[in-house]
């Protein structure tokens, strides 16, 4: 996770990777996500095992080793991508346990989209501001990480 982006971890228990992934695809785009890998001369694309991209945008990545995973986006639709990972979040609750852990503990009670988004900005905020600061995009559509990168220079 760079600067582009922020996450948000959960964590699932009493169930599996695999159920979680199934019901997600009866509620929302689901794909398994992928990365370019270069060679000398070409460049393919190489399936990330346990990462999988939600409504084109967000990023779901799972912990074999653990009952975790995270919804990664990018600033630059920060408000868009907090209502994102809340929507999912409440949709894996309607059958699953699913915690909310941002930082060191995970979080008891459920929350209700206002305290998710203040959560949120407060964990978040002074990395946001960086971010607008240093980008000036709000209110845009990008990926993260290497992708990230080269749509800002192209935007530029």
């Amino acid at each position: 996770m760079g600067m582009e982006s922020f996450r948000v971890d959960f964590i699932y228990e009493s169930t599996t990777q695999k159920e979680l992934v199934d019901y997600l695809k009866t509620g929302f785009k689901i794909e398994n996500n992928y990365f370019r890998a270069r060679k000398f001369f070409i460049s393919k694309n190489v399936l990330f095992e346990n990462s999988y991209r939600i409504e084109d945008y967000v990023i779901a990545h799972f912990n074999d080793s653990e009952t975790t995973f995270s919804l990664e986006a990018c600033f630059s639709n920060f408000e868009k991508y907090t209502v994102s990972f809340y929507q999912i979040y409440l949709f894996l609750n309607e059958k699953f346990d699913v915690k909310i852990k941002l930082g060191k503990e995970p979080l008891i009670e459920n929350l209700d989209f206002p305290n998710f988004q203040k959560l949120l900005n407060d964990f978040y905020g002074t990395k946001y501001d960086s971010f607008l600061e240093k980008y000036s995009i709000k209110n845009t559509d990008m990926f993260t990480g290497e992708f990230f990168y080269k749509n800002y220079k192209k935007v530029k």
